[in-house]
């Protein structure tokens, strides 16, 4: 998501030549809440792929349980289900809620554009009127 900021830079660069390098901004962080749970997900993966290559032995021989878990019989009756859920429904989820395509531009400091405040990709006018206010013209109007 980061090519569109990229991209509302690149028009602003491109429109505003003397704007070359006076534009920063970047992409707005994945929410705390959104990593553990992605952190999480990665653990529970961990422990599928071993159920997967030790089966019911991995309790016994592993871990070093004298037998095992009576809860892990019926997550092992579904286990065709839950390894789609674990493998591809959840982290596809997750991954939307990772990438919100956010961003924030700054004319020497000062925001100018959030597309996290406005919810929207900024439109022409979004990026040519305060920088008109700073007293530049874009070059398609000159």
């Amino acid at each position: 998501m980061k090519r569109n900021f990229v991209a509302a830079k690149e028009y602003i660069e491109k429109e505003f030549p003397e704007m070359r390098g006076r534009i920063s901004g970047g992409n707005y962080p994945t929410p705390p809440t959104i990593e553990f749970l992605q952190q999480v997900l990665q653990a529970v993966q961990l422990l599928a792929m071993a159920l997967m290559i030790f089966g019911d032995g991995l309790w016994t021989n592993v871990f070093r349980f004298s037998q095992v878990p009576e809860w892990y019989f019926p997550i092992k009756a579904y286990g065709f289900p839950l390894c789609l859920a674990i493998f591809f429904i959840l982290p596809q989820a997750l991954s939307r809620y990772a990438a919100t395509g956010a961003f924030e531009m700054y004319l020497d400091g000062k925001i100018f554009f959030s597309k996290l405040q406005m919810g929207r990709m900024p439109s022409i006018v979004d990026i040519t009127d305060p920088l008109s206010k700073f007293g530049l013209t874009p070059l398609s109007s000159r």
